[in-house]
């Protein structure tokens, strides 16, 4: 018998030596590679410092164009520049659209300044206009930007010209999602580990579904998917999860004013989802602009990322809301 026990300890001792030094080889690999990537990828757009950190703001600006869409992405987009290309492609024959991506995502900086709507708010404010992107805008925001976005309105109002919001978080949802648990720091070794690495490079739709072959051209995708490596939990992304639920209180009972336009799309397969928030995705955005005069929800097909396989039709109704008769 004590000849097993000594045989299993050695087998287990064995098994935790491999997985030690495979993580070990794993890590200094992903090093490695993420240095040699962000050479080799330069960003798409340009820096601009704010609080001495390097953020990433692409602009497509045509003085011709009177309005100016800012898309704002949702929570943990690995490159919202390059994920919103195409959305961006079809706004931009009508409008101005600028996308400035927050502390830890896509090339910008990753800061350790808390992420509350305010900061995250004044930094993209000061983004915009140290590119010379004035107000007023139109803004775009997907998912958790909504909460962003409402603050934005209520604290700026004279900067906000309108709000097309796709499949946005809404602060009343903090009601059906569980956002009590907070997420540690040692969830950043699975980047730095480069198991995420080894994770998308095995499976690549865990970062974007197959359908978006032809939609995205295959150099991007992968840029995506790479980015999603470098990423992936760190610090910032971690903070401002952590944060998620204080900045939904705070903006709990907030509502944009009744004169600001207000386009809600939303995800069949979000209202679609088995569980209570599922089944009030829909009340609780109507609940948010019930006071709001000029206001319009859509329902489209695509997934919560309405904006990979819905761009032109978003694109379209937009354009349709903002130019109304009833103007």
């Amino acid at each position: 018998m004590k000849k097993i026990l000594i045989s299993i300890m050695k087998i287990v001792g064995i098994i935790i030596i491999v997985i030690i030094v495979l993580l070990f080889v794993l890590t200094i690999v992903n090093n490695i590679l993420t240095i040699s990537e962000k050479e080799k990828y330069i960003n798409v757009g340009k820096y601009v410092i704010i609080d001495g950190k390097r953020m990433n703001i692409y602009s497509k600006i045509n003085d011709n164009k009177k309005d100016t869409i800012i898309l704002l992405s949702g929570y943990g987009n690995s490159s919202p520049v390059l994920d919103f290309m195409p959305l961006t492609n079809e706004l931009s024959k009508n409008y101005n659209v600028a996308i400035v991506e927050y502390f830890g995502y896509g090339w910008s900086d990753k800061t350790d300044k808390e992420r509350t709507s305010n900061n995250i708010i004044e930094e993209t404010r000061a983004a915009l206009k140290q590119s010379g992107i004035n107000p007023p805008y139109i803004l775009m925001p997907h998912s958790i930007s909504g909460i962003y976005s409402l603050y934005y309105a209520n604290k700026y109002p004279d900067e906000v010209k309108a709000i097309i919001g796709i499949d946005p978080s809404v602060p009343a949802q903090m009601y059906y999602v569980d956002l009590i648990k907070k997420k540690s720091k040692l969830e950043k070794l699975v980047t730095t580990t480069g198991i995420v690495r080894a994770i998308t490079k095995i499976n690549p739709s865990i970062v974007q579904p197959k359908s978006l072959e032809g939609v995205y051209s295959s150099e991007d995708l992968n840029l995506i998917r790479i980015m999603y490596c470098w990423n992936n939990s760190n610090e910032s992304l971690i903070n401002e999860y952590n944060n998620m639920l204080k900045n939904m209180q705070e903006t709990e009972n907030y509502r944009f004013q009744s004169n600001i336009p207000v386009l809600f799309f939303l995800s069949k397969q979000s209202i679609n989802v088995d569980t209570e928030i599922g089944k009030n995705w829909i009340k609780i955005h109507e609940n948010l602009i019930s006071n709001i005069i000029y206001k319009k929800i859509t329902i489209l097909n695509g997934p919560h990322h309405l904006y990979w396989t819905d761009f032109k039709q978003i694109s379209e109704e937009t354009y349709q809301f903002l130019n109304r008769d009833d103007k």
